[in-house]
């Protein structure tokens, strides 16, 4: 598994997002039978980010090449993270 897109990770505070850090990430679809497993019932225009780090903090939002994602679920699977997200069509609120 390669982790080759850049990713801004954000967090929710008072309503607002704030900018945590850049990883890198994997995007996937959501095709798999272990990710309907994993995540239960699914929409085929959500996916997958997966990283390697764990901030510390709860990520609500993330932005890659200019698109932002709204995190559904979080599924810590060691020594991986998994988010099931889906496109924020309002962008994040900063």
């Amino acid at each position: 598994m390669r982790y080759d897109d850049l990713a801004k990770a954000y967090c929710t505070e008072k309503a607002k997002a704030k900018y945590i850090d850049d990883l890198m990430v994997n995007v996937t679809d959501l095709g798999t039978t272990f990710a309907l497993q994993q995540f239960g019932s699914l929409k085929e225009e959500n996916y997958i980010i997966r990283t390697t780090d764990d901030l510390g903090k709860k990520i609500t939002f993330f932005e890659i090449e200019g698109v932002a994602y709204n995190v559904l679920k979080r599924v810590g699977m060691c020594p991986r993270y998994s988010y099931y997200v889906s496109i924020a069509k309002g962008g994040i609120p900063l």
